[in-house]
């Protein structure tokens, strides 16, 4: 219930006095105006309710004596401060909330249904101007979107910055395959300059084996000729003819050869 105040002699009263009486009334005053507020938004609701389709405004218009944005307003409040509500004729459940002025409750609507009594509490809501509450909530909304936006700044570093490392691992992998692979090329290169030098010397001891033996070749060939001639002045006519056969077969096959490397040179 709200206190009575009796007004002393002009002659008991001082500043002091008349300061704290004058607080005392206006914060029962502003305790029933969202007391009043809370019960009309209740009313309206109900109002609402029981008027059909169409008629809502039509009856704010003639009957309710409110804008649609005011009985919106009183409805938020209603709905907003049901837990904490202020009774028409009782205290607050919430003594932060149940001080504060009906413009002061409807400026808080803007903050989390959760944060309002801490809020009202830690700053002392019902001794602030309307004014400077709407600045404490503005600065309060300014410093969460600063806070989240260093959070997305941060996450967004942080995601950079992970794509930068698995970049560099990438480049890093690929770095280490490049390399990998040009040691592959380099060893099968070595190895192919290897084999074609061991081919290249085995060809050399080839034709180095033909020449020898071509010119081996030759060499028995006179001396089967001086053989055969041997045989003729003996008379072994058949013997030279047929040892003569085989030194032109065997001439012939050492051509065959000598034509072989020179097609090698």
């Amino acid at each position: 219930m709200s206190e009575t105040i009796n007004v002393p002699m002009a002659a008991q009263r001082d500043i002091k006095t008349v300061t704290t009486e004058i607080r005392t009334l206006h914060r029962q005053a502003q305790c029933m105006v969202l007391g009043y507020a809370i019960e009309i938004g209740r009313r309206l609701k109900e109002a609402k309710a029981m008027l059909d389709h169409g008629q809502w405004g039509p009856w704010l218009r003639e009957e309710g004596d409110f804008s649609q944005s005011s009985a919106n307003n009183f409805m938020r409040i209603f709905e907003e401060y049901g837990a904490q509500q202020v009774s028409l004729f009782g205290d607050a459940n919430s003594q932060a909330l149940g001080n504060l002025p009906y413009t002061h409750a409807l400026r808080l609507l803007a903050l989390p249904a959760e944060e309002r009594e801490s809020f009202a509490e830690e700053h002392h809501a019902e001794e602030l101007s309307t004014r400077e509450l709407e600045k404490l909530i503005r600065e309060r909304d300014e410093a969460r979107r600063a806070e989240q936006d260093a959070q997305e700044k941060a996450a967004a570093a942080d995601k950079a910055r992970a794509a930068a490392e698995e970049l560099a691992k990438g480049a890093e992998d690929a770095r280490r395959d490049a390399l990998a692979a040009a040691e592959r090329l380099k060893n099968a290169q070595a190895a192919e300059k290897d084999a074609k030098a061991a081919a290249k010397q085995a060809k050399a001891e080839l034709k180095a084996l033909m020449k020898y033996m071509v010119g081996h070749n030759a060499s028995h060939a006179n001396e089967l000729a001086q053989l055969a001639a041997k045989l003729k002045d003996l008379g072994e006519d058949t013997a030279y003819e047929q040892i003569m056969l085989a030194v032109s077969d065997f001439e012939k096959g050492n051509m065959r050869l000598s034509t072989v490397l020179a097609a090698m040179e």
